[in-house]
């Protein structure tokens, strides 16, 4: 397995910690508090050469929400014709279980949708699911 490169995008600061703690043994990470950074974030690291291989993702979030991070970022590697395997993987964590939105998640392109609260069990489970461990 590759090492994890993420980008944490979360606006409550105990939650990017948990989050962090959990994927910290397994590679390297970058936070953002708010959507539109986090595009930004996005884009430089890749056109750094440094392209994040994971993005955790709220969906509350200001400036802009996490389902529109999502679709942008899906747009954009669509635009510069990445292969599938070349895509970066995306996890939801998030509060927001109505199954509307969770199905909305996925038809965007999201690898997998953890509920808050989580445990790092969840964590783990995910980052095995979607094999980046």
């Amino acid at each position: 397995m590759k090492k994890i490169n993420a980008l944490i995008v979360e606006d409550v600061f105990l939650i990017q910690r948990v989050i962090e703690r959990f994927i910290e043994p397994y590679g390297v990470f970058t936070v953002s508090n708010n959507g539109k950074e986090a595009l930004k974030k996005y884009a430089e690291f890749f056109f750094n050469g440094n392209a994040f291989n994971l993005v955790c993702l709220d969906i509350y979030l200001p400036e802009m929400n996490g389902l529109d991070v999502l679709s942008n970022i899906r747009k954009f590697e669509s635009e510069i014709k990445l292969k599938s395997e070349e895509r970066c993987k995306i996890i939801i964590i998030s509060s927001v279980t109505h199954p509307a939105t969770v199905e909305q998640a996925y038809k965007l392109g999201c690898d997998y949708y953890v509920a808050k609260p989580f445990s790092k069990e969840d964590i783990i489970n995910a980052l095995r699911k979607i094999k980046m461990i």
